[in-house]
């Protein structure tokens, strides 16, 4: 999706999931074990702030025409009740200055499919600075499958079995 101004693109992406969608979030929230699925991410913290958000450092390992990354991002949970049933929804946000890309923000919208699945969307903005717009809009439409692909294997891990 275009981004007004001379930016990379939002990539989206939207697939089914074979797990109930609280067992989808709770790994989503689950920043500190996100270098077990995430492709390219080594580290990655979770600090639960005062005001419900949590402070996630992640550092990146890309290509070498990207290199190594490292920033924190503030990421909001909230869950409503929608026309067909609960609707969860988790956005996230660049903490401005914290580290050496220039802007990454995006969110994930996660509905009940059918019984026992998942709908799952993700939205992804990816600004590293320093890369030629056309390859990060590449990149971003690679890593999206890649994504959901982690996604569908990390929530069967056992913590996340009980939701």
């Amino acid at each position: 999706m275009e981004v007004p101004g001379d930016h990379p693109k939002e990539g989206a992406g939207t697939g089914v999931i074979d797990v109930p969608p609280q067992q989808v979030i709770a790994a989503l929230t689950d920043f500190a074990h996100y270098q077990e699925w995430v492709p390219f991410v080594e580290r990655s913290t979770a600090e639960p702030q005062s005001d419900g958000s949590i402070v996630s450092a992640q550092s990146l390992r890309l290509p070498a025409l990207v290199g190594r990354r490292s920033y924190k991002i503030r990421a909001v949970f909230a869950s409503r009740r929608g026309q067909d049933g609960e609707v969860f929804e988790l956005r996230f946000r660049y903490v401005p200055g914290s580290g050496n890309i220039a802007d990454t923000r995006g969110s994930w919208t996660v509905t009940a499919f059918a019984p026992g699945r998942s709908l799952a969307t993700c939205h992804l903005y990816t600004d590293p600075g320093n890369v030629p717009h056309w390859a990060m809009n590449g990149a971003t439409e690679r890593n999206l499958p890649w994504i959901f692909a982690g996604l569908r294997q990390q929530v069967h891990r056992d913590r996340y079995l009980h939701y």
